[in-house]
């Protein structure tokens, strides 16, 4: 409610988000080689477009169907279980 709550939070936010570019390349050198490097990317690439173009619509869905509180709390769900399975 406060600026100095929500300039932490977005900071800490910005620290939790802002890891997955470097990372990337190091993930897809690791996992495909540096000879794949370039089909690595791209797959990478298209994986984050189709999200970045279904996501708002299919959660404009979820809230109309199930509420907003609701949908945060399937989504959290959903995190945990990513999570979890790029921990296996």
């Amino acid at each position: 409610s406060t600026y100095l709550e929500q300039l932490v939070c977005s900071g800490l936010f910005g620290l939790y988000t802002g890891s997955l570019v470097p990372l990337s390349s190091l993930i897809t050198i690791e996992l495909l080689g540096i000879g794949e490097l370039g089909l690595g990317f791209g797959f990478l690439s298209m994986a984050q477009g189709i999200g970045y173009l279904a996501g708002p619509p299919l959660l404009g869905v979820v809230i109309q169907g199930i509420g907003y509180e609701a949908s945060f709390v399937i989504i959290g769900i959903i995190f945990v279980c990513a999570s979890t399975l790029a921990m296996v």
